[in-house]
This record gives structure tokens, C-alpha cells and sequence, in this order.
């Protein structure tokens, strides 16, 4: 059986256990919650914890629990192809403009500066 080509990428990310008040029920629960990133300050934890949060009834509270994982994940090389995009090689930044999903128009992807 031959070997199948793919792309590969280890992902770090952090697993963050922390209690919360719920408000429709104002009882205390422990939730989980996974960071695509490393996540160390529990401040900040807090902080994205909150945002993530923001339209729920769930008041994050205390981080309780926190540990790194490290995966590797992979694709077919041809799935990589069809769904990558191309990337300057000196700035990083998509040379290929967005497709949304929703109607037939282009978006660019560069971040709106405002002064």
C-alpha cells in the first residue's frame, strides 16, 4: 500500500477548566473551554473567556485548571491545494482576494485602518 502525500501542521492550544455563574439560574458551574492558542495569564484567560461569553448567561468567574496540548493535524495534499491560498512570500499577506460564502462578491481581506 503506498504511502498517501499530506500537509501537515502541529497546532498548540490550551484547555482552560474554569467556574462560572450562570444567570438564568444563579448556580455556579464548571465549564470547559479549548484556546487555539497558548493561553498562560489567567487574567487574560479571563479576558477571552468573557468575550467568548458575551451574548450567553454564563459570567466567567475563576480559572480553575489550565494545560497545553499539543496536535498534529494533517490533510490530503490535493484537499490542501483546493482550499489554500496563496501567500505573498516577503509580507505573508493573501494575495488572493475572499469569496463570501453568502453572495457572489469579492471582499479583501486587509485589516480597515481608521486615523
Amino acid at each position: 500500500m503506498a504511502r498517501e502525500s499530506v500537509v501537515s501542521r502541529e497546532f498548540k492550544g490550551t484547555k482552560v477548566t474554569f467556574l462560572a455563574m450562570n444567570t438564568s439560574s444563579c448556580m455556579p458551574e464548571r465549564l470547559d473551554y479549548t484556546f487555539e492558542s497558548r493561553m498562560t495569564n489567567d487574567d487574560d484567560i479571563l479576558k477571552q473567556l468573557t468575550k467568548a461569553y458575551k451574548n450567553t448567561d454564563i459570567v466567567p468567574a475563576k480559572v480553575l485548571e489550565k494545560s497545553d496540548f499539543t496536535k498534529l493535524l494533517a490533510m490530503k495534499t490535493e484537499d490542501f491545494m483546493k482550499y489554500a491560498f496563496e501567500l505573498d512570500l516577503e509580507t505573508r499577506k493573501r494575495l488572493t482576494p475572499v469569496q463570501n460564502d453568502t453572495d457572489d462578491t469579492v471582499q479583501d481581506d486587509t485589516e480597515n485602518t481608521e486615523e
